[in-house]
């Protein structure tokens, strides 16, 4: 190098150490577009990762009739991905979950006129979705709603049924390789009892959360574990007397399972976001922000680890549009992290899953107050 080169060199160093270095941008949530094929109403409900480059998320669309929506992130932009309806008037997807690129499952329902609704699992071969046959154990209604992968001859699916006397149950069902068989799960309260959502530890350790009504017509948290033999109930908590729904489930370890929902009735607000902890010994209520003067729910939750999982859903105040929700859990305390919002009428969130720590996906449905189409509403934390 030349002097009048080196010297040069030099000063640019001094500069840049004077400057010191850019200033790194700190990760936030933004909105990323979605395509939306209903006319009349678009949502999505689940979200799953394999890749920063493949990205999924399920849900439904309505223009004539109700039908499956799956989508694909490619890295670049979200395409609508085909998908079978076996239902002649409705047909809707929940959950989704990945073993690999090329063995994902997505779990709903379907309906063909008046008949009893049906369950309803998809699976991702690496070129197309197909329906695989599932049971029913229902006279009047069978619904899937999570669904998590332990490997490919391992996939467990929770929803809910309806017997002939008008009663809902429990519902899970698992896949072994071959088949999907029902598995007795039991049913604490005498009147409805739902399950929303599920997550592995191990394949001898597995959690299910939703909702039973006691004997007063109220809905109580409802937690299930399988020990490799049987699902049992375990005993949660409830915020006082006022109903309470679990809606999400997330594994960090076997002595670490959070669950997410809401506590209070929607018809006689406020509603408040519901946070709960397995110790390895017992489920406490952990307390979580409720932005909203009339409104607060979590949906979904994701893990990391012990000290980095997200929950997402929705808040509102009063004579004010319904606002995206995402809360963070640092190790101590549950904080709420800005969001956006595309809609100017309703914003809501339902399922989040991570890419890393540093990059995450949510998703869900927003509309606007012109009486336009519910759209899907896909976000990005990087």
């Amino acid at each position: 190098m030349k002097r009048g080169s080196t010297a040069t060199f030099l000063a640019l160093l001094v500069t840049l150490f004077l400057l010191g270095s850019p200033p790194v941008q700190a990760a936030s949530w933004q909105v990323v577009s979605s395509p939306s094929p209903g006319t009349n109403f678009n949502d999505l409900n689940g979200v799953t990762v394999v890749s920063a480059n493949n990205v999924w998320a399920v849900g439904i669309y309505d223009s004539t009739s109700t039908q499956t929506l799956i989508e694909q992130w490619n890295g670049t932009s979200w395409q609508v991905v085909s998908s079978p309806d076996p239902g002649t008037t409705d047909n809707s997807l929940n959950g989704v979950a990945a073993v690999n690129a090329s063995d994902i499952w997505t779990v709903g329902s379907y309906q063909n006129g008046s008949s009893p609704s049906q369950t309803l699992i998809e699976q991702w071969n690496g070129t197309s979705w197909q329906v695989v046959s599932s049971p029913d154990v229902g006279m009047d209604y069978n619904q899937l709603v999570g669904v998590v992968a332990i490997r490919a001859t391992n996939i467990w699916a929770v929803g809910y049924t309806r017997n002939s006397s008008g009663t809902d149950q429990t519902l899970i069902e698992h896949w072994n390789g071959k088949s999907w068989k029902i598995i007795p799960s039991p049913d604490a309260g005498t009147g409805s009892n739902f399950l929303n959502g599920v997550a592995a530890v191990s394949s001898t350790n597995i959690w299910a959360v939703g909702s039973y009504q006691n004997s007063n017509g109220t809905n109580q948290a409802l937690i299930e574990h399988w020990n490799g033999k049987s699902w049992q109930v375990v005993s949660s908590p409830d915020t006082g007397t006022v109903p309470n729904q679990l809606s999400g489930v997330a594994a960090v370890s076997a002595s670490s399972i959070w669950a997410v929902g809401y506590s209070g009735a929607p018809s006689s607000p406020p509603t408040q976001t519901l946070t709960e902890h397995w110790n390895g010994k017992s489920w406490k209520i952990v307390p979580s922000p409720d932005p909203g003067t009339i409104q607060n729910s979590l949906i979904g939750v994701t893990a990391i680890s012990g000290s980095n999982l997200w929950a997402v859903g929705a808040y509102a105040n009063n004579n004010t549009a319904g606002q995206t929700l995402i809360e963070h859990w640092n190790g101590k305390s549950w904080k709420t992290v800005p969001s956006p919002n595309a809609g100017t009428a309703q914003n809501f969130l339902n399922s989040v899953a991570a890419v890393s720590s540093s990059n995450l996906w949510a998703v869900g449905s927003y509309a606007n107050i012109n009486n336009s189409p519910v759209q899907t509403l896909t976000e990005e934390y990087s």
